[in-house]
């Protein structure tokens, strides 16, 4: 990248990161400041926008520690049989089409590919969302069966990428076709290859833009089930949750989180706290741990948590910021920031896995 375009691109992320940080500390210090002066409807909408503002921050920062692992060489995936058509249902779950649009899922089932089962959804959430900020009012996600694996394939009826753009659609940093930072293609692309697959653009047979991503596929994995419909069914043995961290309001945000599904929450700062604490009668059912802790961290916890026969056969769930986290040990991982959704669904497979 030329010092002119890193200095574009610096400038362009500033003011994406700046909007939404203003929009929330304003918003924030109006309630604070205006709370008994405000209508429940403008409290309402302030939190709603927060919310919002809130998810656009979170997403532009992990895209770019995204792409920071990937341009390193240090970007992990944890590779696995996935089941397509069902990766392509709870994508157009996230991301349904807007008003305007339809989209067609034409991915044929059992049909099982080697990716990492969250960041291929990610890929498919980019390109559905490329589709529908720049292509026409219908899209289609399919696939097909090849000798050479299988192809993915993202396609619209619009007017397609111009000719003079289609060489840097995939380029770190490039914002030449997109209304955003312009990170999402080059995720795409390193999301794929490290899948051990590819990704391309070619126009459409008759119109639009079609983008094309190719799987090596393998065999079924019989231990994967869908989950959704079972979303929070919380095994009626586990009450007691240990969280541990050394940050007072992310303590107080899984304290809420997890009192509002009607959980007792104890809470301890570091891993030392936290190994006092599992000593209480009754002990806790399901312990969620921050890593980079003072006087004792996440790792030195788990390694101790599991050593001990009392306290070995408890569910942990490391909850990191760190993106490519891998804890020996540890039942289950998140990265900050996280969705509540996913908090909990995480934590009820735990709860569900413990009780069994």
């Amino acid at each position: 990248m030329s010092e002119k375009s890193e200095n574009e691109f610096l400038g362009f992320v500033a003011h994406e990161l700046r909007t939404p940080i203003t929009v929330i500390v304003g918003l924030a210090s109006t309630l604070v400041a205006r709370r008994r002066d405000l209508t429940d409807e403008q409290v309402d909408e302030c939190l709603e926008r927060i919310r919002v503002q809130g998810d656009r921050l979170a997403r532009l920062v992990g895209d770019l520690l995204d792409l920071a692992q990937i341009d390193s060489g240090r970007f992990q995936v944890a590779l696995e049989p996935v089941d397509l058509a069902a990766a392509g249902r709870r994508t157009l779950d996230d991301v349904p089409a807007p008003p305007g649009r339809s989209v067609e899922l034409a991915l044929p089932e059992d049909v099982w590919v080697v990716a990492d089962p969250g960041r291929l959804e990610q890929v498919l959430v980019n390109l559905l969302t490329n589709a529908y900020r720049h292509g026409g009012p219908n899209v289609r996600l399919g696939a097909r069966r090849t000798p050479d694996g299988v192809y993915v394939e993202v396609s619209d009826d619009g007017a397609g990428v111009p000719e003079g753009l289609v060489p840097g659609l995939f380029e770190k940093f490039s914002r030449e076709a997109s209304e955003g930072a312009g990170l999402g293609l080059a995720i795409t692309r390193g999301l794929v290859e490290a899948f051990g697959g590819r990704v391309w653009y070619d126009p459409g047979d008759l119109a639009g833009a079609r983008f094309s991503v190719l799987l090596n596929e393998t065999e079924a994995n019989p231990r994967s089930s869908p989950a959704g419909s079972e979303r929070h069914r919380w095994s009626k043995g586990v009450r007691k949750i240990l969280v541990v961290d050394d940050e007072s309001s992310m303590r107080f945000l899984l304290r809420m989180v997890f009192e509002s599904e009607g959980f007792e929450v104890v809470e301890a700062h570091h891993g030392a706290a936290a190994l006092e604490r599992v000593k209480e009668d009754p002990p806790p059912d399901l312990v969620v741990t921050d890593l980079m802790m003072p006087v004792m961290g996440g790792r030195e916890l788990v390694e101790r948590l599991r050593a001990n026969p009392e306290t070995a056969r408890i569910p942990i769930l490391v909850v990191s910021a760190n993106a490519s986290a891998v804890v020996p040990g540890a039942d289950a991982a998140l990265r900050k920031p996280f969705d509540r959704d996913a908090l909990l669904d995480t934590a009820r497979s735990l709860a569900r896995k413990d009780a069994a």
